[in-house]
Protein backbone atom coordinates (compact mmCIF):
# COMPACT_ATOMS: atom_id res chain seq x y z
CA UNK A 1 0.00 0.00 0.00
CA UNK A 2 2.69 2.54 0.95
CA UNK A 3 4.80 1.49 -2.37
CA UNK A 4 1.54 1.91 -4.15
CA UNK A 5 1.36 5.25 -2.98
CA UNK A 6 4.56 5.86 -3.72
CA UNK A 7 4.22 4.98 -7.03
CA UNK A 8 1.15 7.48 -7.48
CA UNK A 9 3.00 10.24 -5.94
CA UNK A 10 5.80 10.00 -7.92
CA UNK A 11 3.98 9.53 -11.58
CA UNK A 12 2.04 12.21 -10.45
CA UNK A 13 4.54 14.50 -10.11
CA UNK A 14 6.95 13.34 -13.07
CA UNK A 15 3.00 13.79 -15.56
CA UNK A 16 2.94 17.71 -13.49
CA UNK A 17 6.70 18.37 -14.56
CA UNK A 18 6.06 17.31 -17.96
CA UNK A 19 3.06 19.81 -17.81
CA UNK A 20 4.91 22.32 -16.62
CA UNK A 21 7.64 22.13 -19.37
CA UNK A 22 5.66 22.32 -21.99
CA UNK A 23 3.55 25.20 -20.32
CA UNK A 24 6.91 27.23 -20.32
CA UNK A 25 7.67 26.27 -23.56
CA UNK A 26 4.67 27.18 -25.03
CA UNK A 27 4.93 30.57 -23.11
CA UNK A 28 8.52 30.93 -24.46
CA UNK A 29 7.98 30.15 -28.36
CA UNK A 30 5.46 33.07 -28.56
CA UNK A 31 7.47 36.13 -26.76
CA UNK A 32 9.50 37.35 -29.56
CA UNK A 33 12.80 38.78 -29.38
CA UNK A 34 14.95 41.13 -31.51
CA UNK A 35 11.23 41.81 -32.70
CA UNK A 36 11.99 45.21 -34.04
CA UNK A 37 14.92 44.45 -36.00
CA UNK A 38 14.37 44.33 -39.57
CA UNK A 39 16.14 42.35 -42.35
CA UNK A 40 19.13 44.10 -44.12
CA UNK A 41 17.95 44.91 -48.60
CA UNK A 42 20.39 43.25 -50.39
CA UNK A 43 22.02 41.61 -47.16
CA UNK A 44 23.55 38.31 -46.73
CA UNK A 45 21.61 35.50 -47.33
CA UNK A 46 21.15 32.77 -44.48
CA UNK A 47 18.76 29.97 -44.38
CA UNK A 48 16.57 28.21 -41.76
CA UNK A 49 15.75 24.64 -42.51
CA UNK A 50 13.41 22.24 -40.40
CA UNK A 51 12.97 18.46 -40.72
CA UNK A 52 10.18 18.57 -37.82
CA UNK A 53 12.92 17.57 -35.37
CA UNK A 54 15.90 20.04 -35.79
CA UNK A 55 16.30 23.24 -37.22
CA UNK A 56 19.29 24.17 -39.08
CA UNK A 57 20.79 27.57 -40.18
CA UNK A 58 22.63 27.25 -43.60
CA UNK A 59 25.17 30.26 -44.27
CA UNK A 60 27.03 31.00 -47.03
CA UNK A 61 30.59 28.80 -47.61
CA UNK A 62 32.54 31.85 -48.88
CA UNK A 63 31.92 35.34 -47.70
CA UNK A 64 34.17 38.02 -46.97
CA UNK A 65 32.76 38.10 -43.06
CA UNK A 66 33.90 34.23 -43.06
CA UNK A 67 35.44 31.14 -45.35
CA UNK A 68 34.34 27.84 -44.11
CA UNK A 69 36.59 25.86 -46.07
CA UNK A 70 39.37 27.25 -43.62
CA UNK A 71 37.59 24.99 -41.14
CA UNK A 72 38.02 21.66 -43.33
CA UNK A 73 34.23 21.23 -43.48
CA UNK A 74 33.29 20.96 -47.18
CA UNK A 75 34.31 17.80 -48.74
CA UNK A 76 32.24 18.40 -52.10
CA UNK A 77 33.54 21.36 -54.38
CA UNK A 78 29.98 22.44 -55.17
CA UNK A 79 28.96 22.83 -52.12
CA UNK A 80 27.47 26.69 -51.49
CA UNK A 81 25.53 26.37 -48.28
CA UNK A 82 26.84 25.04 -44.71
CA UNK A 83 23.33 24.35 -42.59
CA UNK A 84 24.51 23.85 -39.17
CA UNK A 85 23.11 22.39 -36.35
CA UNK A 86 23.95 21.74 -32.54
CA UNK A 87 22.24 18.44 -30.45
CA UNK A 88 22.58 15.83 -27.92
CA UNK A 89 24.91 12.57 -28.97
CA UNK A 90 22.74 10.35 -29.45
CA UNK A 91 19.54 11.98 -30.19
CA UNK A 92 21.49 13.07 -33.19
CA UNK A 93 23.00 9.59 -34.26
CA UNK A 94 20.25 7.82 -33.46
CA UNK A 95 16.94 10.04 -34.28
CA UNK A 96 17.03 11.41 -37.91
CA UNK A 97 13.40 11.68 -37.75
CA UNK A 98 10.32 11.32 -35.37
CA UNK A 99 10.12 7.75 -36.94
CA UNK A 100 13.32 7.15 -34.80
CA UNK A 101 12.50 8.34 -32.08
CA UNK A 102 13.00 5.75 -28.69
CA UNK A 103 11.35 6.98 -25.48
CA UNK A 104 15.63 5.99 -23.98
CA UNK A 105 16.78 7.82 -26.46
CA UNK A 106 14.83 10.89 -25.06
CA UNK A 107 14.24 10.50 -22.07
CA UNK A 108 18.85 10.42 -22.03
CA UNK A 109 19.01 13.68 -23.86
CA UNK A 110 17.47 15.47 -20.87
CA UNK A 111 20.25 14.93 -18.95
CA UNK A 112 23.15 17.07 -19.39
CA UNK A 113 24.89 14.83 -22.54
CA UNK A 114 27.46 16.06 -24.63
CA UNK A 115 26.77 17.32 -27.41
CA UNK A 116 27.35 17.03 -31.27
CA UNK A 117 27.48 19.58 -34.57
CA UNK A 118 25.73 18.23 -37.61
CA UNK A 119 27.11 19.79 -40.94
CA UNK A 120 24.82 19.46 -44.43
CA UNK A 121 26.73 21.04 -47.48
CA UNK A 122 24.02 22.54 -49.59
CA UNK A 123 24.42 22.69 -53.17
CA UNK A 124 21.60 25.08 -53.72
CA UNK A 125 19.21 26.50 -51.71
CA UNK A 126 16.41 23.36 -50.53
CA UNK A 127 13.05 24.81 -51.75
CA UNK A 128 11.47 24.50 -48.34
CA UNK A 129 14.15 26.64 -46.60
CA UNK A 130 13.38 30.42 -44.87
CA UNK A 131 15.78 33.17 -46.54
CA UNK A 132 16.50 35.97 -44.40
CA UNK A 133 18.86 38.48 -44.91
CA UNK A 134 21.43 40.06 -42.41
CA UNK A 135 23.97 42.71 -41.79
CA UNK A 136 27.64 42.25 -41.93
CA UNK A 137 27.41 42.57 -38.33
CA UNK A 138 24.48 40.20 -38.05
CA UNK A 139 26.44 37.99 -39.71
CA UNK A 140 29.92 38.29 -38.19
CA UNK A 141 27.67 37.51 -34.73
CA UNK A 142 26.30 34.58 -36.31
CA UNK A 143 29.74 32.83 -36.97
CA UNK A 144 31.07 33.13 -34.00
CA UNK A 145 27.87 31.75 -32.22
CA UNK A 146 27.87 28.70 -34.50
CA UNK A 147 31.96 28.25 -34.31
CA UNK A 148 31.52 27.91 -30.57
CA UNK A 149 29.26 24.83 -30.94
CA UNK A 150 31.92 23.04 -31.79
CA UNK A 151 34.34 21.33 -29.44
CA UNK A 152 37.63 24.11 -29.07
CA UNK A 153 40.40 23.76 -31.38
CA UNK A 154 40.32 22.17 -34.89
CA UNK A 155 37.19 20.59 -36.41
CA UNK A 156 36.90 16.78 -35.34
CA UNK A 157 34.81 15.03 -37.79
CA UNK A 158 33.18 11.26 -36.72
CA UNK A 159 34.15 9.16 -39.61
CA UNK A 160 31.35 7.43 -40.94
CA UNK A 161 28.39 9.01 -39.00
CA UNK A 162 26.80 11.31 -41.11
CA UNK A 163 23.02 10.20 -42.45
CA UNK A 164 24.41 10.45 -46.31
CA UNK A 165 26.60 11.26 -48.79
CA UNK A 166 26.59 14.61 -47.81
CA UNK A 167 26.41 15.55 -44.07
CA UNK A 168 29.11 14.78 -41.26
CA UNK A 169 29.20 15.00 -37.68
CA UNK A 170 31.73 16.94 -35.52
CA UNK A 171 32.78 17.16 -31.58
CA UNK A 172 30.63 19.88 -29.97
CA UNK A 173 30.77 21.70 -27.12
CA UNK A 174 29.16 22.15 -24.05
CA UNK A 175 25.77 19.78 -22.69
CA UNK A 176 22.25 19.24 -24.02
CA UNK A 177 19.63 19.46 -21.91
CA UNK A 178 16.38 19.94 -21.36
CA UNK A 179 16.91 23.66 -21.61
CA UNK A 180 19.20 23.79 -23.98
CA UNK A 181 17.85 21.40 -27.04
CA UNK A 182 19.42 21.66 -30.55
CA UNK A 183 16.23 24.18 -31.43
CA UNK A 184 17.09 26.46 -28.54
CA UNK A 185 20.36 26.77 -29.52
CA UNK A 186 19.74 27.62 -32.81
CA UNK A 187 16.80 29.72 -31.42
CA UNK A 188 19.95 31.52 -29.29
CA UNK A 189 22.64 32.34 -32.09
CA UNK A 190 20.06 34.05 -33.99
CA UNK A 191 18.79 35.97 -30.67
CA UNK A 192 22.52 36.46 -29.88
CA UNK A 193 23.10 37.82 -33.54
CA UNK A 194 20.47 40.36 -33.27
CA UNK A 195 18.40 38.52 -35.61
CA UNK A 196 14.36 37.87 -34.73
CA UNK A 197 14.33 34.59 -32.42
CA UNK A 198 12.12 34.06 -29.40
CA UNK A 199 12.55 33.91 -25.93
CA UNK A 200 12.87 30.31 -25.73
CA UNK A 201 12.31 27.44 -27.83
CA UNK A 202 12.44 23.77 -27.02
CA UNK A 203 10.83 22.88 -29.99
CA UNK A 204 10.88 23.60 -33.90
CA UNK A 205 7.98 25.68 -34.28
CA UNK A 206 9.18 28.67 -31.75
CA UNK A 207 12.42 29.41 -34.52
CA UNK A 208 10.30 28.61 -37.46
CA UNK A 209 7.52 30.87 -36.09
CA UNK A 210 9.59 34.05 -35.34
CA UNK A 211 10.08 35.20 -39.03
Amino acid sequence: MILRRWLVRLLGGLAGAVLLYWAVASVGMFIPVNSDVAETPDGIEIFLWSNDVHVDVAVPVVHPVKDWRIEGLVTHPDTAYLAFGWGERDFYLRTPTWADFSLVVGVKSLLWQPALMHVVEWPSRRPNAIRLTVSADQYARLVRGIRSGFAPGPVRILPGKGYGRRDNFYEGAGAYSMFMTCNQWTNRRLADAGIRAVLWSPLPEGVMRAR
